[in-house]
């Protein structure tokens, strides 16, 4: 159940439900009519029935009357049954920075190790508990591919990232 709620409305027309599987592409998945002008606080929400993955992505593009828009920012949300360790890498390939976001919220702290393809880590930090999305400045590092492992609670998952 996608949620939100505003606090004025001003020209609203209605909310476009955007969703995504990387971070990046959303596509528009609903709609919802908004008040129009309202000077209350207005609760609106949206079922999202068909979520086909694990790790979601959601935001709402606020459509005026005039046709304007503004996005909100970006959700990340984990349907039941995911797996709290994996976690998602965009863009990939990156040129000068990564985002990592998690599946869940880290409940610990965590390290994040960037190795080359010789083994030798060429990156590493810490991620306080609590966090689920990291941007990650990758733009020191050569052309190539490289792994990125996140260790934590003796569990450790490895993804493969493309720098160009």
């Amino acid at each position: 159940m996608v949620n939100w709620t505003t606090k004025s409305e001003q020209n609203s027309a209605r909310f476009d439900i955007e969703r995504s599987d990387d971070g990046t592409n959303f596509i528009k998945i609903g709609q919802v009519l908004a008040a129009g002008y309202s000077t209350n606080l207005r609760s609106y929400q949206f079922p999202d029935v068909n979520a086909p993955k694990s790790l979601l992505f959601y935001r709402l593009k606020m459509v005026d009357a005039d046709t304007r828009y503004k996005l909100s920012p970006v959700r990340i949300v984990t349907k039941a049954g995911g797996s709290i360790q994996d976690f998602l890498l965009y863009p990939n390939p990156a040129i000068s920075y990564v985002h990592i976001a998690l599946t869940e919220a880290a409940s610990k702290e965590l390290q994040v190790q960037v190795t080359n393809q010789l083994g030798q880590m060429v990156k590493t930090t810490w991620v306080s508990a609590g966090t689920q999305l990291i941007k990650l400045d990758v733009s020191a590092l050569p052309k190539g591919i490289y792994a990125v492992r996140i260790t934590g609670d003796q569990v450790t998952t490895v993804k493969k990232l493309m720098i160009r």
